[in-house]
């Protein structure tokens, strides 16, 4: 499973120069998560050849000029074998390691992680709902001044 995963990472990460963006990423995620739930439950696991992972990445946007580099991506990395839809990458679960923060969150939560550009930086945010702990803390989000000492 790991070697279909780390395989089609690196078909991917090959075909966009190393120029994946976050919105990317997502819409490969939610293409590849709508496809495996669209599964009858009676068909068998869901492979992927070449046309497959075409298909997957036309539906998620991904650029002519990308796409221009994928059979040759293919050859180099999965020796032009399928692999298991499943095993792609993990359509359930959204893992992001921002330089030592992670964020872990159940894929139908998606819609609350964002990328987004503030005071020139890029940052990630989280839309808070719900019950917000801290090292085991339930805390408030909106924290207040503490009273000054008279």
């Amino acid at each position: 499973m790991n070697e279909e995963e780390d395989a089609f990472h690196n078909v991917v990460e090959s075909i966009y120069d190393g120029e994946i963006g976050f919105q990317t990423i997502s819409r490969l995620q939610e293409t590849l998560h709508d496809l495996l739930e669209n599964k009858d439950e009676e068909e068998e696991e869901i492979q992927l050849d070449a046309n497959g992972i075409r298909d997957l990445l036309e539906n998620a946007g991904t650029s002519e000029r990308a796409l221009g580099k994928l059979d040759s991506a293919m050859a180099v990395n999965l020796d032009d074998q399928s692999i298991y839809a499943a095993n792609a990458m993990n359509a359930d679960k959204i893992d992001i390691n921002a330089g030592g923060i992670k964020i872990s969150a159940p894929f139908s939560e998606k819609d609350r992680i964002k990328s987004e550009k503030r005071d020139g930086r890029f940052c990630l945010t989280v839309e808070l709902n719900g019950q917000l702990t801290y090292n085991g803390f339930a805390v408030n989000p909106t924290e207040r001044k503490a009273p000054e000492e008279d």
